[in-house]
C-alpha cells in the first residue's frame, strides 16, 4: 500500500503546486520535482513488475443498437432497432503487477457478431408526378460482423482478487440496407472502428485458473451513405453501438 498512499499523495501535491503553492525557490517542501518522481517510481515499479501471461473463452449477452434515418423527398423515416444474442469470443493478454496491488495491463480480442435484425415502419409518402400519396412501408436491415480490438487495462489487485477498468478500440463490418416492398433503396457495407469502454472484476479459483465478470460498451458512432431510388434519392444514416454483459474462464502462467 505504500506506493499506493505515495501515488495519492502525489497527486494533492500537484493540485496544490497549480495553485502557486509550491514555487521553486519558495523554500516551500511542495517542490514541482516531487510529482516527476512520484510518476517516475510508479512507472519504474509497473516496468519491472512481473508480468502474467493469459488466455481464455467468454461467453456474453451482446446488445446491438442500430438506430436509423433515412431522408428524402419523403418525411424521414426512423428506424430505432435493436438485436440481442449469446456471442462467444477469444481473450489474450498480459499485466504487469507492482507489489502495492496496482497492475497495468493489454489484451487483443475477437467477439462474434450480430445477427440480421430488420425493422420496419409505415410512412406516408405524399403525391409525386404521376403518383397519388400512400402509406409506405420502408424497412431497415442492419448487421454488425465479428469484432476485433485491442485494449488496456488498469486496476488494483487485493489477494485473489481484481478490480479493472479498460479503454481501447474494436473494429467490425457493418452491413446495412434500406428498402420498400417494390424497391431496395440502399444497400451499404462499411469497415466501422469505435472505442469500447469497459469495467470488471476477476477472482483466482486455483493458482493457473481465474473467472472474469465484465461489462463493456463499443460505440461504433454514426455511418451515413448516399442511397434512393425512383424520385426519393436522399441519404439513409444508422448509429451502431454493442454491448456486452460477459463471463469468462481464462488460464494463466
Amino acid at each position: 500500500m505504500r506506493r499506493m498512499l505515495i501515488l495519492s499523495l502525489g497527486c494533492a501535491l500537484m493540485a496544490t503546486t497549480a495553485q502557486g503553492q509550491g514555487k521553486p525557490g519558495s523554500g516551500n517542501f511542495l517542490d514541482p520535482i516531487v510529482m516527476p518522481r512520484v510518476v517516475q517510481e510508479t512507472f519504474q515499479a509497473i516496468v519491472e513488475a512481473p508480468t502474467t501471461g493469459y488466455i481464455g473463452l467468454t461467453a456474453s449477452s451482446s446488445s446491438f443498437t442500430g438506430d436509423g434515418s433515412f431522408s428524402a423527398s419523403v418525411p424521414v423515416a426512423t428506424f430505432p432497432a435493436g438485436d440481442s444474442r449469446l456471442a462467444f469470443g477469444l481473450t489474450a493478454g498480459a499485466r504487469n503487477v507492482t507489489t502495492s496491488g496496482l497492475f497495468v495491463g493489454g489484451e487483443v480480442f475477437m467477439n462474434q457478431g450480430s445477427n440480421s435484425t430488420r425493422k420496419t415502419d409505415t410512412y406516408f409518402m405524399p403525391s409525386l408526378p404521376g403518383v397519388s400519396g400512400a402509406d409506405v412501408d420502408y424497412t431497415q436491415t442492419f448487421r454488425i460482423g465479428r469484432e476485433i480490438g485491442a485494449r488496456l487495462l488498469m486496476g488494483v489487485e487485493m489477494d485473489e482478487l481484481r478490480l479493472y477498468g479498460s479503454l481501447g478500440a474494436a473494429n467490425a463490418t457493418a452491413t446495412i440496407a434500406i428498402e420498400t416492398p417494390s424497391e431496395i433503396f440502399g444497400n451499404h457495407t462499411a469497415s466501422v472502428t469505435g472505442r469500447v469502454l469497459g469495467a470488471g472484476i476477476e477472482y483466482d479459483v486455483t493458482r493457473n485458473t481465474t473467472i472474469r465478470g465484465e461489462l463493456s460498451r463499443t460505440n461504433y458512432g454514426r455511418t451515413t451513405y448516399a442511397a434512393g431510388g425512383s424520385g426519393s434519392a436522399g441519404r439513409h444514416s444508422v448509429n451502431m453501438s454493442r454491448t456486452n454483459a460477459s463471463i469468462g474462464l481464462f488460464l494463466r502462467n
